[in-house]
């Protein structure tokens, strides 16, 4: 059981409020919380699957990376890791994947470190090109290509375990079957 230390001045409110010979500190801080609980309303809001946590002034909605809809038929518009924007040849959710593996190895992982993290993405380490492989000569590690929510799921996957920061502004494509038609988002992590 955790222990806390409270100053006179707060052992003498909590005291204040107690029924003597009834409660304890712990009976009186309970209390304390159910009544803050019933009259605020901050408790934290429960987000559907998939649903944006925020829509900005602009409309671009921001999404958690842990809960997001389905990134099919989006189209990347700018893509950030550790505060470096990728080139444009690089916006895509595969590139992401690949750039984002090569981060953490500059970072010190070797190509057996990355493996052990790669979950969703198939992959081996030395050069394997058929497929739908690509190798990655720095390295050392050859990847298989994903679809975006794949690909995305296992960037966030890699950068979490990683310590690598990013974001992602994008937008879904006008399709019957996007999940947000010809709408903005935002994700950062």
């Amino acid at each position: 059981m955790p222990n806390a230390t409270l100053s006179d001045e707060t052992n003498a409110r909590l005291q204040a409020l107690a029924t003597p010979l009834v409660d304890t500190h712990d009976s009186v801080i309970a209390r304390l919380l159910d009544h803050w609980e019933r009259t605020q309303n901050h408790a934290p809001k429960l987000f559907k699957p998939g649903e944006p946590t925020k829509t900005l002034s602009d409309g671009k909605m921001l999404f958690d990376p842990a809960n997001l809809p389905n990134l099919g038929f989006t189209t990347p518009k700018k893509m950030v890791l550790d505060g470096i924007v990728l080139p444009k040849s690089d916006t895509n959710w595969n590139a992401f994947l690949i750039q984002t593996i090569r981060r953490v190895h500059e970072g010190g992982a070797s190509a057996e470190d990355i493996l052990a993290k790669l979950q969703i993405a198939n992959a081996q380490l030395g050069m394997k090109n058929d497929n739908g492989y690509k190798f990655l000569p720095d390295v050392g590690l050859s990847l298989q290509g994903q679809d975006s929510n794949a690909a995305f799921r296992q960037t966030y996957e890699l950068a979490a375990a990683f310590g690598v920061s990013g974001s992602v502004f994008f937008i879904w494509q006008d399709k019957e079957k996007a999940a947000y038609p010809n709408m903005a988002g935002i994700i950062e992590f």
